[in-house]
């Protein structure tokens, strides 16, 4: 069979050929780290990863592999939230105090400002968990990076960054 030349059939044709997604549980993200970074200006930083659970990136792209810890629905509200909450958590035990980190990154195997994905009504909470870091690294696809974007960034206390 040729590749299909419309997007729908696209998606269909891909989504066919894959193996079952890994099994996740919609009130905690797949995983975190701790790790060492370089900062935006180049300094060495310690930072969080957060790899949230939810919903799978509407482009199905042939070759990325992301969509195995994604979930087929939107999360209810509070979800991401508690995610955060969770690692946060997860991480000042595991490692001491977190006050040292300055950067995290939300992945999420898709894009961040998707609502079907996260939902908008998350975002003051999400941006409240978020006020110690310096700077604040999601993922998103660029044709979703728009008003939304702008008032997320604007609740921060830090930089936002888009992946």
């Amino acid at each position: 069979m040729d590749y299909p030349d419309t997007p729908a059939s696209r998606s269909r044709w891909i989504v066919e050929r894959r193996s079952p997604k890994n099994p996740l549980d919609p009130s905690r993200p797949y995983a975190w780290l701790r790790e060492k970074e370089r900062a935006a200006n180049g300094d060495l930083v310690d930072g969080l990863t957060i790899f949230l659970t939810n919903k799978e990136c509407p482009w199905r792209c042939l070759m990325c592999d992301l969509w195995q810890n994604t979930l087929d629905e939107t999360v209810p509200t509070g979800s991401i939230t508690g995610q955060i909450d969770f690692a946060l958590d997860q991480a000042e035990r595991e490692c001491g105090s977190f006050a040292k980190l300055r950067q995290v990154k939300l992945y999420n195997a898709g894009c961040y400002f998707d609502a079907l994905a996260i939902p908008e009504s998350d975002d003051a909470a999400i941006a409240d968990r978020l006020a110690q870091f310096d700077r604040v690294i999601v993922e998103s696809h660029p044709a979703l990076v728009g008003d939304r974007c702008i008032q997320f960034d604007d609740r921060l206390a830090g930089r936002l960054e888009i992946a």
